[in-house]
């Protein structure tokens, strides 16, 4: 009996760790995806290569380089105001 239960509490760590090692990765995952379009967002600022707008792709990237969802919608709200109107920076 004792045996039995040993086992079982064992399965069930090795069941923990392997949840807690599969959230882990999937966190790591989407931080990662979140990264790459920022990285595609601000290279798609800096083509537009004015000061102001090269100004604030450095300054984002000191301030937000692990950049969360919040933060993610922002920028494209951000970027895509940016492309229409080059000149819309003041008002932000």
């Amino acid at each position: 009996m004792a045996k039995r239960n040993l086992a079982i509490v064992f399965a069930c760590m090795v069941v923990g760790s392997a949840l807690w090692w599969v959230d882990r990765n999937r966190a790591d995952w989407r931080q990662a995806r979140r990264a790459a379009e920022q990285a595609d967002l601000l290279v798609s600022l800096e083509a537009l290569n004015r000061a102001s707008v090269l100004a604030f792709v450095r300054h984002w990237k000191a301030i937000y380089a692990q950049p969360d969802d919040e933060r993610l919608e922002k920028l494209r709200s951000i970027v895509a105001r940016l492309q229409r109107d080059p000149t819309a920076l003041e008002t932000f």
